[in-house]
């Protein structure tokens, strides 16, 4: 899957009025977002950041999570016609991201049988992924990682973060400029740590999308520090830190992304559900 965090949207795209597409947090509250889906749906209910596009009729909206780098749809196809407006234009405001390609995925075993059945005359792949959450038993704690610190990010460790000039320290800012709105908005609904060695960041785990009490998780250990039980050990201060708070976190993978769902299950975690996303040319 495709991660675009640095591209930047085109914030209208031309087009007769009849045929808009829009581009609001107005009429979000129409639709209900899904739990199982705290990534879009926290775009949906505008509680952090990302693209959301209605038709004019409001049946159907389609959101975009830059650290997911593909789409979620809600609501429903009522009108072919209008319905393939619609997408046509969303596909034009993806390209305007620089994407070629629409992924996207639908809790609503409906929906998604509609959209594949709208767009059956193109080459759609598809792969299933795994969302897991946490089980009564989570995995104890690897100890002292030799010549690491793991650190929570807190509004202290970002401005001191800032004056330090830490070496990958995109690994935070580019994940606070693309999920959440203001530095507040984060510290407030989200939970993110941080392994440092030698002042470098090596490794982050970061809560990139919430609904409800759901928390997305998004990480990355920098690849000359893996399998160095870095991944695990943010892993487990970030679920700590979430479940002391009364959140609960998600993590989500590919089926074909074999280390994710190891590292997944490694932590004790517990698999609710499994369910495709597609993707095809646009």
């Amino acid at each position: 899957m495709k991660n675009n965090n640095n591209v930047k949207l085109e914030k209208q795209l031309a087009m007769d009025d009849s045929r808009k597409v829009e581009n609001t947090h107005n009429d979000r509250n129409i639709f209900l977002g899904d739990s199982r889906t705290p990534s879009q749906s926290g775009i949906l209910a505008g509680n952090c950041k990302g693209e959301c596009w209605t038709n004019q009729d409001n049946t159907l909206a389609v959101t975009y999570s830059y650290p997911v780098g593909g789409c979620g749809v809600f609501g429903e196809i009522v009108d072919r016609k209008s319905s393939e407006t619609f997408f046509a234009e969303v596909f034009e405001k993806l390209k305007n991201l620089g994407i070629n390609e629409f992924e996207f995925a639908a809790e609503d075993k409906k929906l998604r049988e509609d959209i594949l059945e709208l767009f059956s005359d193109r080459t759609i792949d598809s792969e299933m992924e795994y969302s897991y959450r946490i089980s009564e038993k989570p995995a104890q704690h690897v100890g002292n990682l030799e010549g690491y610190t793991i650190e929570k990010l807190t509004k202290t460790f970002l401005e001191e973060m800032d004056k330090k000039k830490y070496k990958n320290s995109s690994m935070v800012t580019e994940r606070l400029e693309t999920c959440w709105q203001t530095v507040e908005d984060f510290l407030n609904q989200s939970s993110a740590f941080v392994a440092i060695k030698d002042g470098e960041l090596a490794g982050v785990i970061f809560g990139s999308g919430r609904f409800q009490e759901f928390l997305a998780i998004d990480i990355e250990v920098a690849e000359e520090h893996r399998r160095q039980g870095i991944a695990k050990e943010l892993a487990l201060s970030f679920i700590d830190d979430c479940t002391a708070r009364g959140i609960m976190p998600q993590w989500d993978c590919v089926e074909s992304n074999t280390a994710s769902v190891h590292l997944a299950e490694s932590l004790g975690l517990v698999r609710i559900k499994e369910r495709p996303i597609y993707w095809f040319g646009i």
